[in-house]
């Protein structure tokens, strides 16, 4: 238990400083620019935009995960349990790499787009 809280307590920390560095450069507005963000948590020398862009990315699929799991809301998506934070990130770049015309869309929107794909809920 400590040691989730721990994780939840770092991923906070990055997650408040990353938006203090989005805020700085602008908000985050089309697809590109977060293909950019979620394309630096592979790399393995990160200077400390590069760190934050990348906390700033797993934080918004992990968001995507823990609302998904709050079960209140009226969503069609269905992301099971056994779905990982960066399986959901992998998936939006696979999708925005066979889809470049959109590129310039909003990143909320491409996210929703690529996530609908696997994970839209069968009634």
């Amino acid at each position: 238990m400590r040691k989730i809280l721990l994780k939840i307590l770092l991923l906070i920390g990055v997650l408040w400083t990353g938006a203090a560095a989005l805020h700085a450069e602008g908000s985050l507005s089309t697809a590109r620019e977060f293909v950019q963000m979620c394309e630096q948590v592979d790399g393995e020398d990160h200077n400390t935009l590069e760190a934050n862009h990348s906390g700033y990315c797993l934080g918004y699929f992990w968001a995507v995960i823990r609302w998904n799991e709050t079960g209140r809301t009226r969503s069609s998506l269905c992301v099971p349990q056994r779905v990982t934070i960066d399986e959901l990130r992998k998936v939006f770049l696979k999708y925005m790499n066979d889809h470049p015309e959109k590129l310039h869309e909003n990143a909320d929107l491409m996210v929703w787009e690529a996530l609908m794909g696997p994970f839209a809920c069968k009634d």
